[in-house]
């Protein structure tokens, strides 16, 4: 039995989205991309930072999320893929290169929207305060890699066995 493998790599200008929660100026910024091969998942975020003077931020994640809708803000509803904990960023600080390899949960096979959140926990639950959305995958048994980036465009689509 042959494997099919395919890879997907875009790079296109990214659209960062308003803060929705209290700690306005915590966000991500650059590139932002992602890797599932197996059971793995990598994360790449270039950075993510604290803009505020004075607060620090509460415990802050990435999780990438795939949707049957297109997520464009507020709640969100459906199954996270994978999640990294950061930890707290202090005042006026950055966490810069970020490369995350975690554990991948499969979602049913089917056609998702993907974006990255990055959230905060608020004392009582994670909120989300920033997120990108990177477009429509399908699922399943493929490798899926999508990157989005503030450069110029480009699209690569590889597939191999």
């Amino acid at each position: 039995m042959q494997r099919v493998v395919f890879s997907l790599f875009v790079c296109c200008a990214l659209f960062m989205s308003p803060c929705l929660s209290a700690h306005a100026g915590i966000n991500m910024g650059g590139s932002v991309a992602y890797k599932i091969s197996g059971e793995e998942l990598t994360l790449w975020v270039e950075q993510v930072s604290n803009d505020n003077l004075l607060t620090n931020s509460g415990t802050l994640k990435l999780k990438l999320t795939a949707t049957v809708e297109p997520y464009s803000g507020g709640s969100m509803n459906g199954y996270v893929l994978g999640t990294y904990e950061l930890g707290t960023l202090r005042a006026l600080n950055s966490f810069n290169d970020i490369e995350a390899a975690v554990t991948y949960s499969s979602p049913p096979a089917g056609s998702y929207f993907i974006t990255v959140t990055l959230t905060e926990w608020n004392g009582s639950n994670d909120v989300i305060v920033d997120y990108v959305s990177l477009g429509g995958e399908t699922l399943g048994k493929t490798v899926a890699v999508k990157e989005e980036d503030g450069g110029g465009g480009c699209f690569i689509m590889t597939s191999g066995y």
